[in-house]
């Protein structure tokens, strides 16, 4: 299973006032919201839908080697309610040891456990395979995902079946490929028919320039959240996804701005064609 969560919600401004009348100097408090553009470490995104102006918010968790433990998501987006939580355990040299994932509302809750494995070779350990568990709305099954590497020692390839009642299904193929500085420039997404075969259900195009990118999820993107694993930022995408249905709709990003560590604190995305609420400003926060 795939989660697909976008992230937001409201800022909050602080109006302080003072008394003119009075002779005592007022002590203003430090401001309630400390949310700021400036800084190296991603802890908050905002998405604002332009049309309906609905917010969705992601809050980043980091421990004390700035190594990330915890991701949320909640707000709303597009009239619909954006919910989601996943919570990291690391080995003590910082590779994963398992992630929950959570996403639902009310008695609609499910849940995915992930326990993931290394494999040491080149000198080094490599993310190797994973099993995902699933709580929920639906029966208990298990997901198994492996890992296939490029000449480079670059994830190139992403295989994941499905094992409900002893049966074990492909329902996922994900292939990668990245420029000579390692970001990631071509995602291609394959789905499963109804005869077990393959057919491409999305691709995603990307450039870069050489300003930093806001995060980058390294082995917790490739197993739980999404392929955001770039070290530098894009200076326009274009994500190309088409269903089942045949329909095709194309994602751009564009507009960054950066703070004085290179990193962004605004850009916006658009969505063609064109729903209503699907222009989006997305807003970053650091510390």
């Amino acid at each position: 299973m795939k989660l697909f969560l976008a992230a937001t919600s409201f800022l909050l401004f602080i109006l302080m006032a003072c008394d003119k009348g009075s002779q005592i100097p007022s002590v203003v408090p430090p401001p309630v919201n400390q949310d700021k553009i400036d800084g190296d470490l991603l802890v908050k995104t905002l998405q604002v839908s332009l049309n309906t102006n609905d917010t969705s918010k992601t809050i980043y968790t980091w421990d004390s080697n700035d190594r990330l433990i915890g991701l949320e998501i909640s707000g709303k987006l597009s009239g619909s309610n954006s919910r989601g939580k996943y919570r990291i355990i690391r080995l003590p040299d910082g590779k994963l040891k398992s992630i929950t994932a959570v996403q639902g509302f009310g008695p609609f809750v499910d849940s995915i456990v992930y326990d993931i494995h290394y494999l040491f070779f080149n000198g080094s350990s490599r993310l190797y395979y994973a099993i995902g568990t699933y709580y929920g709305t639906i029966p208990v099954s298990k997901d198994s995902i492996f890992y296939a590497y490029n000449v480079n020692e670059q994830i190139a390839m992403k295989l994941t079946y499905n094992n409900l009642n002893g049966t074990m299904k492909p329902t996922f193929k994900d292939e990668y490929i990245y420029n000579a500085s390692g970001d990631l420039i071509s995602y291609l997404l394959y789905a499963v028919d109804g005869f077990g075969n393959y057919y491409l259900s999305s691709t995603s195009t990307i450039n870069y320039n050489l300003h930093k990118s806001a995060i980058s999820f390294g082995d917790f993107g490739y197993v739980a959240y999404g392929p955001t694993v770039s070290l530098h930022s894009p200076s326009d995408g274009k994500n190309v996804s088409t269903g089942s249905s045949g329909k095709t709709y194309t994602s751009t990003y564009s507009n960054y701005l950066y703070n004085s560590f290179d990193r962004p604190y605004e850009n916006f995305s658009s969505l063609l064609p064109q729903p209503d609420g699907f222009n989006s400003k997305y807003l970053y926060y650091y510390k």
